[in-house]
């Protein structure tokens, strides 16, 4: 299997792919029903197409552009869960092929592979909630593209003004589909200022490119005399720890055990054992001080779930590939892949059907709420997602 991902052929791809949509195919017959985040956004949804006004009359801190999308989503297929999750296969699979491209374009391997890629897919199945399509599948995407136009500046000849400024825009958008993403903002200032002689200039490029989304949406919201409510109902709740966590700490330790295991031997035997030029060395460096940021941004989250780590598995998927075309016989290195994707796969699966020990997803899943029906107005002080289950009335309070 290592053997045929390390041909650099486009075509290997569609294995990604297929792989990729089978894995898919089996998380979706297996799901075992609505996820708290996933029942948020329906409900949310259905509140962005009822003509009233988010953050004004919609009381939800739900970031805009994921709101928005949302709204889409409601329109496109209401509560059904099965297209939104083939969706989401489809993007992890972009995400993937998108990665292993990244890098053969920028040449961080001797060798042109689309293993990356392969790793980066088995990767996004650490979980069954991966699936879900919620704000951070498509912010991650956009993060993606970010790191690419941080690699090209990095790469000191290609230096361009627009470069920067989409990288920063890229970022911003993110921030608005996830808002604890605009830490990367910081982050990639940091990296630039270290590897790529950051300026005065540019670096101004770099915040209007980020700002430019949130200026616009503070423009229309001011131009409706709402700015109030854009800032106590979006900015304010997404900036502090005000969630639960839908899982705990032991639960994402045991899910991610095989990939940590990877990823740190990894990282020990190419310090050791790595041969890199300069410009391989530098983005080496900038991939692990990405996993390091993309930590911090999960932790500066409102709650934690699986599915928010999505953003730490390029800097995972590149490690472990990197160690694993370093390995000089095959025989081992293809016992190690096929353990990894055993591994990723067994994990997974065990933890949906409550085998694997420490995993609980309890607080993943709504909890049955017994109610009689009521004729009329209702204001419910509770924090009782199950009853949004059935459909209610609009405008909606949400924390």
């Amino acid at each position: 299997m290592l053997k045929f991902f390390r041909i650099n052929d486009p075509y290997r791809l569609l294995l990604v792919f297929m792989t990729m949509m089978a894995i898919g195919a089996a998380y979706i017959v297996v799901y075992p029903g609505l996820t708290v985040p996933e029942l948020a956004s329906m409900v949310t949804g259905e509140s962005m197409r009822s003509d009233y006004k988010l953050y004004a009359e919609i009381l939800d801190p739900t970031p805009f552009l994921s709101a928005h999308m949302f709204g889409w989503f409601d329109a496109w297929w209401g509560r059904a869960l099965i297209p939104r999750h083939v969706l989401s296969s489809v993007i992890l699979f972009i995400q993937a092929a998108y990665f292993g491209i990244l890098l053969i374009r920028n040449r961080a391997y001797n060798e042109n592979t689309y293993l990356p890629a392969f790793i980066f897919g088995i990767l996004c199945y650490i979980s069954f909630d991966m699936i879900a399509l919620n704000g951070e599948l498509v912010a991650s995407f956009l993060v993606l593209f970010a790191l690419n136009n941080l690699f090209v500046e990095i790469e000191f000849k290609a230096q361009k003004d627009e470069n920067i400024l989409v990288l920063g825009f890229f970022l911003g958008l993110s921030s608005l589909l996830v808002m604890s993403y605009v830490l990367f903002l910081p982050g990639a200032i940091f990296l630039m200022i270290i590897y790529a002689r950051l300026s005065l200039r540019r670096l101004g490029l770099l915040l209007f490119g980020f700002l430019l989304p949130h200026l616009l949406l503070f423009g229309a919201y001011y131009y409706r005399g709402e700015t109030w409510a854009l800032w106590t109902y979006h900015y304010l709740p997404n900036l502090t720890w005000s969630l639960p966590d839908h899982v705990n700490t032991r639960t994402l330790m045991m899910l991610g055990i095989i990939p940590m295991i990877f990823f740190f031997f990894s990282l020990l035997m190419l310090n050791r054992q790595a041969r890199l030029t300069k410009y391989q060395s530098q983005l080496f460096q900038v991939m692990f001080w990405w996993l390091v940021i993309s930590l911090m941004v999960v932790l500066f989250d409102t709650s934690l779930r699986p599915q928010q780590f999505i953003v730490l598995i390029p800097s995972f998927a590149y490690f472990i590939s990197h160690y694993l075309l370093l390995i000089r016989r095959r025989w081992l290195a293809e016992f190690a892949l096929f353990f990894l994707v055993a591994g990723v796969l067994t994990t997974g699966l065990a933890a949906r059907y409550g085998k694997l020990p420490g995993v609980d997803y309890s607080r993943l899943f709504t909890r049955s709420t017994l109610h009689s029906p009521v004729q009329g107005d209702v204001c419910l002080l509770a924090e009782a997602p199950g009853l949004l289950e059935e459909r209610i009335g609009h405008p909606i309070l949400s924390n």
